[in-house]
């Protein structure tokens, strides 16, 4: 969930803060999306967005002191910077970049 949901300051009269929350989640289908493609020849299990952070079925409030309070971030392989290659998903083979 986006911040704004999360610590309940979603503007709901203000339709810019719909697509700013809609972009957020945006980034977390990326994220779940590209630790899914090859990179130096591993693909990484499915793993849910702060997997690393929290316990696997964490409440709103687990989420609100990660995202909102200490303002964490998502956590990217090392090797994604290194790679010489663009990421290629599995089956499309379609470069990533």
């Amino acid at each position: 969930m986006p911040p704004e949901v999360l610590d309940q300051s979603l503007n709901r009269n203000h339709f810019q803060s719909y697509l700013m929350a809609d972009m957020y989640s945006f980034g977390l289908i990326l994220w779940e999306v590209a630790r899914r493609c090859v990179s130096e020849g591993i693909v990484e299990e499915y793993q849910l967005p702060y997997h690393d952070l929290v316990h696997t079925n964490p409440s709103c409030k687990d989420m609100r002191e990660i995202v909102c309070s200490k303002k964490l971030c998502l956590s990217l392989p090392s090797r994604w910077s290194s790679d010489q290659h663009p990421p290629r998903c599995p089956k499309t083979e379609w470069p990533l970049k």
